[in-house]
């Protein structure tokens, strides 16, 4: 992971690899083909007595995925980039790369956003190369 690396480029993110969160608790609906994963939740730092006798945080966030988004989740392995996930859904849907960039993107972000997955970006290479 790089130190620092505030201002990734596209270039970056394509070569990037999503990591799973490892907390999270993933359930594969047979019948739908659904994936639920569910991240545990922090305690805020004002859910503390009396405010916990009337409202109860929940424990756990549940994110549901469609087949589109459990083609994405799937390939978030931590192995795969960023850039063949693109590809491997534009291939499966029939879209232009860039068609897919945006729907895996803005998945991608969706689920970062959800503490589902984080990024990794990979070294970049020493000067001269």
């Amino acid at each position: 992971m790089m130190a620092g690396f505030s201002n990734p480029s596209w270039s970056d993110m394509l070569d990037a690899l999503m990591i799973r969160n490892r907390a999270a608790r993933v359930e594969r609906d047979a019948r739908s083909g659904e994936i639920r994963i569910a991240v545990p939740t922090r305690r805020p730092w004002y859910h503390v007595p009396p405010v916990t006798w009337i409202v109860r945080a929940p424990e756990e966030r549940v994110t549901v995925l469609d087949e589109p988004g459990s083609l994405v989740w799937e390939m978030c392995d931590g192995r795969t980039t960023v850039e063949n996930i693109i590809d491997a859904f534009a291939e499966k849907y029939g879209l232009t790369f860039h068609e897919s960039r945006v729907a895996v993107t803005q998945h991608i972000k969706s689920l970062i956003s959800r503490g589902v997955l984080a990024v990794e970006f990979r070294d970049p290479p020493a000067p001269g190369l």
